[in-house]
């Protein structure tokens, strides 16, 4: 999703892939996962306000080394869910 179209929304809800605190943008592009913090970061820059965030995807034994397409995880990443809301 690009900045104009996150601007045109009031409401914003993500699921993600986790990764592990503190990686790097790059890991998106190969592991398919992003760090939760990353997602706040570029959410806030757009104009949008978390509002609330949930564990209930969230899988400990999830191996994070591996990409999200690796068919032992199917189905068994561990992932986060926020919702943001523009407050404009």
């Amino acid at each position: 999703m690009n900045r104009i179209t996150i601007f045109a929304l009031a409401l914003a809800v993500t699921a993600c892939t986790s990764e592990t605190p503190e990686s790097l943008r790059e890991t998106g592009g190969t592991l398919h996962r992003i760090d939760p913090a990353i997602v706040i970061e570029d959410m806030t820059a757009a104009g949008f306000e978390l509002e609330g965030q949930s564990d209930l995807l969230r899988n400990p034994d999830d191996d994070h080394s591996k990409s999200v397409f690796d068919p032992e995880l199917r189905g068994k990443t561990d992932r986060f869910v926020m919702r943001f809301r523009n407050p404009g």
